[in-house]
């Protein structure tokens, strides 16, 4: 049975939350420790990528971004001044 129909009417979800109240009470008091232990177990370095081609870093990647984004403004400055007019 799915939780949702499970809680859904207000009188049977009180009885059902009172039946549930220590599996719950377990689960919140525990759920900050699993939390640490799995956050001290996904911290780790990165493996290197073993795909054998030289990477370098693009000094230009953010010179063709800035560029769109340049592109993109004037076009829509030219939009306004042809709907409204030069202010």
């Amino acid at each position: 049975m799915s939780i949702m129909w499970k809680y859904l009417d207000k009188r049977s979800a009180t009885i059902a939350a009172i039946k549930d109240y220590s599996s719950m009470q377990f689960i919140i008091s525990h759920t900050a420790e699993e939390i640490k232990a799995e956050r001290d177990r996904m911290s780790s370095t990165g493996s290197p990528r073993w795909d054998g081609m030289p990477h370098a870093h693009n000094p230009q990647a953010g010179e063709e971004r800035s560029s769109a984004y340049n592109k993109k403004n004037r076009a829509l400055s030219h939009l306004v001044i042809l709907l409204f007019g030069k202010a």
